[in-house]
C-alpha cells in the first residue's frame, strides 16, 4: 500500500514542482489542485485498499480467499505498471 501511497505523492510533488514554472495565474492554480488533489489520494487510496484487504482476510468464508488472492494480484500488477510507467519520466527533484 506504501506504493500506491509514495505513487500519490510523488506525483503531487511533480505539481508542486510545475507549479514553480507555471506561466500564467491560472497554469499555477490548476497545478496546486492537482497537487491538493494527489495528496489527499495518497490517503485515501491505501486506506481503502487496506481496508478491502483486511475485510478478505476476516470473513471466515473460503470464496474470499479466491477473492483475496484475485485483489493481490491485480494489486501486484497495476504496482508494477505504474512504477514502469511513471520511472520512464523520472527526474530528480
Amino acid at each position: 500500500f506504501g506504493v500506491f501511497m509514495g505513487y500519490y505523492y510523488g506525483t503531487a510533488k511533480q505539481y508542486d514542482m510545475a507549479a514553480l514554472w507555471a506561466q500564467t495565474e491560472q497554469e499555477c492554480r490548476r497545478y496546486a489542485r492537482r497537487r491538493r488533489h494527489n495528496l489527499q489520494k495518497a490517503v485515501w487510496v491505501p486506506a481503502v485498499l487496506h481496508g478491502c484487504y483486511d475485510f478478505c482476510l476476516h470473513v471466515d468464508d473460503w470464496s474470499y480467499t479466491v477473492v483475496f488472492v484475485a485483489f493481490i494480484l491485480i494489486l501486484d500488477i497495476v504496482a508494477v505498471y505504474e512504477i514502469r510507467r511513471t520511472s520512464q519520466y523520472d527526474a530528480p527533484v
